[in-house]
């Protein structure tokens, strides 16, 4: 009697047991109607993020070239490029480079710091017409006003200078400048570059002026 007590208990508990499961499962498999409605909230955030996207995006800035009669400020400073440029030759009768023609270009530098600043000389590379970089002559010009020989300014001073590039042939050249700081700075100037006669001191200018 009391063995079919047990059972009689046991039977609903188990029988309740499976309809619990059964609901657990049921509610756990998606129905069409959610599958559908999950993929259109999916689709709905995806393309809010991607207005938010191109609403925060900022147009790039087109870059103007920088060439002959451009400024621009670098590392605190005005650099004002000249219109013209001329033609010399180096002349040191000590020196491989002895006899060699020599692009003069002439610079103005203005300190736009509060502080007393120059142009650092490891700041700047040239770059001849076939694309190579360019040997400094500076050291061969310091006498003659080269940007090598540029002395420190005050606020709000400025300074002309040359800057002296070997010449290699007719084509377009390159100065670039470049800080190196965590707050990079760099600029690219092209001069295009045409000698039409071998002559010291012949001016050639830009076609802006």
């Amino acid at each position: 009697m009391k063995k079919r007590k047990r059972v009689l208990i046991i039977v609903p508990i188990v029988f309740i047991f499976i309809l619990l499961l059964l609901s657990c499962k049921k509610s756990e498999t998606p129905t069409e109607e959610t599958l559908f409605s999950d993929i259109e909230n999916i689709s709905h955030e995806t393309q809010n993020k991607t207005r938010n996207k191109h609403k925060n995006e900022i147009p790039a800035k087109e870059e103007k070239e920088l060439t002959l009669g451009s400024s621009f400020v670098f590392d605190e400073l005005e650099i004002t490029i000249g219109n013209s440029y001329t033609f010399t030759t180096l002349e040191d009768k000590f020196s491989d480079k002895n006899g060699s023609i020599i692009i003069k270009l002439p610079v103005t530098i203005k300190n736009l710091s509060s502080n007393t600043k120059n142009l650092n000389r490891f700041y700047y590379n040239f770059f001849g017409s076939k694309g190579l970089k360019l040997e400094s002559v500076s050291n061969y010009f310091a006498e003659d006003n080269d940007i090598v020989s540029s002395v420190d300014m005050r606020s709000g001073a400025s300074q002309e200078v040359y800057i002296h590039i070997l010449y290699d042939g007719d084509g377009d050249y390159y100065i670039n400048f470049d800080n190196y700081n965590e707050n990079r700075e760099k600029f690219e100037i092209k001069i295009p570059v045409v000698k039409n006669k071998i002559e010291s001191d012949t001016v050639f200018y830009s076609e802006t002026t």
